[in-house]
């Protein structure tokens, strides 16, 4: 055999192997598929269920229908005004609005009255316990969920009803407003989710501000405050964020058995075209990508490292503030040092912001409690209470606590005329009058800084 021969014979195998390797490259490429074996969606809505009626579970979808109703009504009156003209709920709520943004709110919520928006939100309390339901073979992390911006959207309109009942002395249309809203606060909470929770706590804080504005502002009647004050009891309970944290811990694991092969052993590749499908839903990555999926974690680390990082949120998720403080709850700065691997990006849970939401959220509600309590308090007695010894026949315990010291008791300052009512703010300590400036980064439990922080001044 000449030598040519074999070169040329030595070519053509090393052409055929490549051809195998890259036929059997591009094979892997497009046929390799997750084998998802766990439901997790079953353990979810295990989670997530409290003591309301078991056949109440069915009843999500009505739910959905009619907190959705809000944000459909103030679209269509929404489309009948200029493209750049804004509607903004919020700036009316806390009096920051100007006149003309102030007419066209107002008009939003006649049109919703009118068309029965606030009718059907009656129905709520019927629906405690709905569960929404889950489609095993998509990923818990692709699943909509229109009701949460919808809720969001309902608790706004709600709360300018609630604000308008206050001002009117109207007793019953104010305790439907709040019992309803509560309603809805209660059902998106138990689902367990941490968005469900966050929107949840932003909702009841949202409501609870209101009521206190109104009451500083001398339109809060004893008999209306008495009235609201039940609602407020009724849904007056601590907002756990561990629930929270195992829905998202289920959340990432039922994603990673959608985006990872299974070896019969549980561990496996990552299928990188899934992961930057679920990244980018309108993306269309080629299948190639696929091929960097054995060089990428395998599915046991990741899981390990997944499992580590929520073993350490659901120690530190219900802790006081201070206990908080300093810890590290970043996902992306505590993984990436440990582990390289493509599905970082579905860990997107800021438990500091969480908790933030809801030290605030709860010391809001409080302040509402605290206000209602004290209007009910001058209609028995005549004068507002002189300490916070005088709240303890209209209040549990819990309500004078402070969220931000581990739980001490509120610092309440009676006036001849009036009273106040003081946080520790953020440094864990009374400063005698010193005002805290507000500073996002210590609610974060980044910074600590010196002042304390009023709830009220009436």
């Amino acid at each position: 055999m000449t030598l040519r021969t074999k070169l040329l014979t030595a070519a053509g195998f090393v052409v055929a192997v490549s051809g195998l390797l890259l036929a059997a490259s591009w094979y892997y490429c497009i046929s390799v598929k997750a084998q998802p074996s766990t439901d997790y969606t079953v353990q979810l809505r295990t989670a997530a269920r409290d003591a309301f009626p078991s056949e109440n579970a069915p009843l999500f979808p009505a739910f959905v229908d009619i907190v959705s109703e809000f944000p459909r009504l103030a679209a269509i009156y929404a489309a009948t005004l200029p493209a750049d003209v804004d509607i903004d709920v919020d700036a009316v709520l806390d009096g920051t609005t100007d006149e003309s943004n102030r007419l066209r709110v107002e008009a939003v919520f006649e049109y919703l009255r009118t068309h029965g928006a606030f009718d059907t939100t009656a129905y709520l309390p019927q629906l405690e316990g709905a569960l929404r339901d889950y489609d095993p073979s998509t990923p818990l992390i692709a699943v909509l969920m229109p009701e949460i911006g919808a809720t969001r959207s309902m608790t706004r309109f709600q709360t300018m009803r609630l604000d308008k009942a206050i001002v009117a002395n109207d007793v019953k249309a104010a305790t439907a407003a709040l019992r309803e809203s509560l309603v809805a606060s209660r059902i998106l909470a138990q689902q367990g989710g941490m968005f469900d929770t966050v929107v949840s706590l932003a909702a009841r804080q949202m409501l609870a501000k209101q009521i206190t504005r109104r009451a500083v502002c001398g339109d809060l009647s004893p008999q209306l405050a008495d009235a609201l004050l039940v609602e407020l009891l009724d849904d007056s309970r601590s907002y756990s964020l561990v629930r929270a944290v195992s829905s998202e811990r289920l959340t990432v694991l039922d994603t990673l058995q959608h985006v990872y092969t299974d070896d019969g052993t549980g561990d496996g590749y990552a299928i990188v075209h899934e992961i930057l499908r679920l990244r980018d839903p309108e993306s269309n990555p080629s299948r190639w990508v696929n091929i960097s999926g054995p060089f990428l974690a395998p599915r046991k680390v990741v899981e390990s490292e997944v499992n580590a990082y929520f073993d350490r949120l659901t120690a530190a998720a219900d802790l006081p503030f201070q206990q908080r403080m300093d810890l590290d709850l970043d996902p992306q700065r505590s993984l990436r040092d440990s582990i390289n691997y493509i599905v970082l990006e579905l860990l997107s849970m800021d438990l500091a912001k969480a908790a933030r939401t809801r030290d605030q959220s709860e010391a809001s509600y409080n302040a509402a409690l605290i206000v209602c309590a004290a209007e009910v308090f001058r209609g028995r007695h005549g004068h507002y209470p002189a300490t916070l010894a005088d709240f303890k026949d209209l209040l549990p315990p819990s309500a004078t606590k402070d969220t931000f010291a581990n739980n001490a008791e509120l610092l309440y300052i009676a006036t001849d005329n009036g009273y106040s009512l003081w946080s520790t703010g953020t440094d864990g300590d009374h400063d005698q009058g010193l005002v805290a400036p507000y500073d996002v980064r210590a609610y974060l439990g980044e910074v600590q800084i010196d002042g304390d922080v009023c709830l009220i001044s009436k």
